[in-house]
C-alpha cells in the first residue's frame, strides 16, 4: 500500500470515546385516547377530527391510551390500528393502560409500554420534596437592650 494515503478515521468532537451516548431527554406526545377498538369506528373518527386532511398531525408521536377499554376487550389489533394511525401521520410509540395480558402483543408490534410511573413517581418525588422541606418558625426579635442609664450629674461645690 506504498503511496496510498489512508483515510482518517471520523473523530467526534464530542469528548465520549464512544460511538453513541445515551441523555434523558423529554418528548411530547399526543395521547389517542380510545374508547372503542374498531378499526373503522375510529378511522370514522379521525376523518371527522382532521377533516380528511392527510398531514393534520405532521408525523407526531402518540401514546395509545387503552385505559378504558383495556378491561372490556381482551384483544386489540395493534397492527391494524398501528396502520391506521400511520395513515393519519401519528407514529404510535407507546400504549399506556394495558391489561398484562396484552404487553406480549404491543411489545411484538415495536411499542413501549407506559404504566403511568413515571409521572406517579414524579408527584411522589415533589410530594416527598416538599415534605422534607421544614419551615421553621421565625422567633421574634429581641427586644432591643435598655438604654444605659445616664450618668448621674457629678456633684455641684459651692465655694463660700
Amino acid at each position: 500500500m506504498h503511496g496510498l494515503i489512508q483515510p482518517e478515521p471520523f473523530m467526534s468532537k464530542s469528548p465520549s470515546p464512544l460511538p453513541i451516548e445515551i441523555k434523558i431527554s423529554t418528548v411530547v406526545a399526543i395521547s389517542a385516547i380510545l374508547h372503542a377498538s374498531d378499526p373503522i369506528a375510529i378511522d370514522a373518527a379521525l376523518k371527522q377530527m382532521t377533516g380528511g386532511v392527510s398531514d393534520f398531525f405532521e408525523d407526531e408521536f402518540a401514546v395509545i391510551d387503552v385505559g378504558a377499554i383495556a378491561a372490556g376487550n381482551p384483544y386489540i389489533d395493534w397492527r391494524a390500528l398501528v396502520d391506521l394511525l400511520k395513515q393519519y401521520r401519528l407514529n404510535a410509540v407507546a400504549v399506556r393502560g394495558a391489561t398484562p395480558e396484552m404487553a406480549d402483543a404491543i411489545r411484538a408490534r415495536g411499542l413501549a409500554l407506559d404504566d403511568g410511573a413515571g409521572a406517579e413517581r414524579a408527584r411522589e418525588d415533589v410530594a416527598a420534596a416538599a415534605a422534607a422541606v421544614t419551615i421553621a418558625p421565625v422567633a421574634p426579635a429581641p427586644a432591643p437592650a435598655p438604654a444605659p442609664a445616664a450618668p448621674a450629674p457629678a456633684p455641684v461645690r459651692c465655694r463660700p
